[in-house]
């Protein structure tokens, strides 16, 4: 029990009124009752602190999912697309299949122009041949110097272009 003492009594023995225990039994009633509210405040900050853990990990559950979802709805969309893509491909191909062979049966084996002529064959040029050098033959004589001219006209420039 808190009996507050004053600072003037130094004996040893002390009498306490009646009116003073009430004040500390007073006292000691509120610190308790303080002690327990802070308990209950601690326990119910647990039990929020627990709950929006409990919150947040639905909540994470619960996109996780939307997200699984979205894939699984985007791959059955894919598969969708492809599937028809492959449809129409194979669908153009049978077209164009069955085209090539009716035109191909359509057509006549024979020409479809004739020529008026015949083409004129050009032949191809003769080259010479050149003879084996399997023997060293001397080599021709070189032609003559051709003549010195013996007359020639000089040429003689203005006087303006001497400068």
């Amino acid at each position: 029990m808190d009996l507050q003492q004053r600072k003037e009594y130094y004996s040893g023995a002390v009498f306490w009124s009646l009116r003073k225990i009430r004040e500390a039994r007073a006292r000691d009633a509120v610190k308790q009752d303080e002690a327990e509210q802070q308990q209950l405040q601690k326990t119910y900050d647990r039990e929020i602190k627990a709950a929006a853990a409990i919150y947040r990990k639905q909540q994470a559950e619960a996109v996780k999912v939307a997200r699984q979802h979205a894939a699984e709805e985007r791959r059955k969309a894919e598969k969708e697309r492809a599937d028809k893509l492959a449809a129409a491909q194979a669908l153009k191909k049978q077209q164009n299949d069955t085209a090539t062979a009716q035109k191909s049966h359509d057509t006549p084996t024979g020409r479809k122009r004739k020529a008026s002529h015949k083409a004129v064959k050009i032949p191809a040029k003769r080259r010479r041949t050149v003879g084996s050098r399997t023997s060293i033959a001397p080599a021709p004589a070189t032609p003559p110097a051709p003549p010195k001219a013996t007359r020639t006209r000089s040429v003689k420039p203005p006087q303006r272009y001497s400068k």
